[in-house]
């Protein structure tokens, strides 16, 4: 929203130098958030700066630094996708 304010008055003819220093800031502070975004979709462990340690996303489990994926996570996924490959099994030898 700020951005765009910037923009407004930057195209207004009522801009000062210091407007496009302010909407460069406001660009690369999106850029940021949308780089954390993404990178939490690649992996489910991000670093939490409050407590100071590596957490999953999904389940906030501390994680071993360095560490992609949480264990715990991970474990129920193979679990769940085993359940679906056993039924899957069941179902095609009784077909």
């Amino acid at each position: 929203m700020l951005a765009l304010m910037k923009i407004g008055r930057i195209s207004s003819g009522h801009a000062k130098p210091d407007n496009w220093v302010d909407l460069a800031g406001y660009a690369a502070c999106g850029g940021e958030i949308e780089a954390n975004i993404n990178a939490k979709d690649e992996s489910n462990v991000w670093y939490n700066k409050r407590t100071d340690r590596y957490e999953c996303h999904k389940c906030g489990n501390e994680i071993a630094a360095g560490s992609l994926h949480c264990p715990n996570c991970e474990e129920q996924g193979l679990n769940k996708k085993i359940e679906e490959l056993n039924e899957t099994f069941t179902r095609r030898m009784y077909v």
